[in-house]
């Protein structure tokens, strides 16, 4: 599922989806932004533990912490590439893949824990449009992985050398998994309107068979969260309605292996193919986070990021605060170890989930920005605010105020903002307001 400007309909139930978003869901925790020092859009993030964390991204730049990101260290960089999946299969042995400036696939290895990186070539036998989202790797061992775009390759010599796996459809790849000879690929199929489809795999990837496909524009897979090969949750726009314009369904869920499967209207989460999900993590099988990157609010392109935190396996989730981005946002990853959780964005940023307040869900629930609309001023209970960000549909500060729960509105155009309010301690709660003329 693409980041275009989407027909009509789909455009009405992604707006119903934002004014969702935008009121009534519970909060709870908060992310706090992490000082990267480097300015190129990041994608992938893998974590080793609590706080070694690798990222990687643009212009070929790999970063790694060792203090929870207090600081970072640059481990490779090379212009012309851009690294979108970054793996371990423990604290030594990883892998980064990406592509370069003509989209042909890289792929890069580390056996020193990121020390050094080592250029193992090109893993497809032709050239691949690839894209954060049209792409993935998955470690098994140190010796064998699995790469793929519109084509699948395996290696079982830890990178030397590929092998191709056929699959008939296969178009592009969105997110694979293997647990011994078991395997799914979660996969577009080439034509007009693209559709999502998912495959299986009962012979370690030398046959292939495809059982849930979505072939209409007005439904399909967004993400795929893999627990263990018996327990699958995919998630994205189904059950779509053209009469009533809606989706019924936001998750497939399986407990077995897909020998049956249930469709699940989740608590609090949009339904729909907007806002795009580019990531899903879990700690446990109860703890764990989705991400949705936001529509700006004067155009079809994201400037945001949106995330879910659920604690009961998914069948409800909460809210947490909006990360505002200065411009367009293509992609963030997720990555977590025992419930600590990284997240990546553009301009060098990573988001950090560090605590859990007590109390902060009933507080955030109390906040209140009155009148909206507004066209002078607005006034905030529920919270004593230390600082007030206001921002415009870019994601730039318009208005930032200091120590009162007033706020001037007079110099701003008509159209919608976001106010961001935060406490003495920190917190934090981001309201929509319109300002009119």
């Amino acid at each position: 599922i693409g980041l275009g400007i989407p027909a009509e309909p789909l455009f009405r139930s992604r707006s119903l989806a934002l004014l969702l978003m935008a009121g009534g869901a519970t909060k709870a925790q908060q992310w706090i932004e992490l000082q990267t020092g480097v300015t190129e859009d990041l994608y992938g993030v893998y974590c080793i533990d609590t706080n070694t964390v690798f990222v990687c991204g643009q212009n070929g730049v790999i970063l790694k912490t060792e203090d929870g990101g207090n600081s970072w260290q640059e481990k490779y960089r090379q212009s012309g590439y851009h690294w979108y999946k970054i793996k371990f299969v423990d604290s030594n042995v990883g892998f980064s893949f990406g592509r370069d400036n003509n989209y042909k696939g890289k792929l890069l290895k580390t056996i020193d824990g990121g020390e050094t990186w080592m250029d193992m070539g090109c893993p497809f036998n032709a050239y691949n449009y690839l894209s954060p989202s049209s792409c993935d790797l998955f470690l098994v061992d140190t010796d064998t992985l699995y790469v793929a775009s519109d084509q699948l390759m395996k290696s079982t010599d830890g990178g030397n050398s590929f092998s191709q796996l056929e699959i008939e459809w296969l178009n592009s790849t969105q997110d694979l998994y293997f647990e011994g000879n078991v395997g799914y690929i979660v996969l577009g199929m080439a034509g007009d309107f693209q559709g999502t489809h998912v495959a299986k795999t009962t012979d370690y990837g030398s046959s292939w068979e495809e059982f849930l496909s979505f072939d209409s524009e007005e439904e399909g897979i967004e993400k795929v969260l893999f627990h263990d090969k018996d327990h699958v949750s995919i998630f994205g726009g189904f059950g779509y309605d053209e009469n009533e314009l809606s989706y019924e369904y936001n998750e497939i869920r399986t407990n077995d292996g897909f020998a049956t499967y249930e469709w699940l209207q989740t608590e609090n989460l949009p339904l729909g193919l907007w806002p795009v999900i580019t990531g899903i993590s879990f700690s446990d099988l109860q703890h764990g986070i989705i991400v949705y990157l936001s529509e700006g609010i004067q155009g079809f392109y994201p400037t945001g990021i949106i995330t879910y935190q659920t604690q009961d396996g998914g069948n409800t989730w909460m809210e947490l605060d909006a990360l505002i981005c200065s411009g367009n946002v293509s992609y963030a990853g997720i990555s977590s170890y025992e419930s600590v959780y990284y997240l990546t964005s553009r301009n060098g940023g990573v988001y950090k989930l560090v605590k859990t307040y007590e109390g902060v869900a009933e507080r955030k629930n109390s906040v209140f920005a009155f009148p909206n609309p507004a066209s002078e001023t607005i006034h905030i209970e529920g919270i004593e605010a230390s600082e007030v960000n206001v921002y415009n549909a870019l994601g730039q500060v318009v208005k930032r105020v200091l120590g009162t729960n007033e706020i001037d509105l007079s110099g701003l155009v008509e159209g919608v903002y976001l106010v961001r309010i935060t406490d003495k301690e920190e917190v934090s709660v981001t309201k929509r307001i319109t300002v009119i003329r």
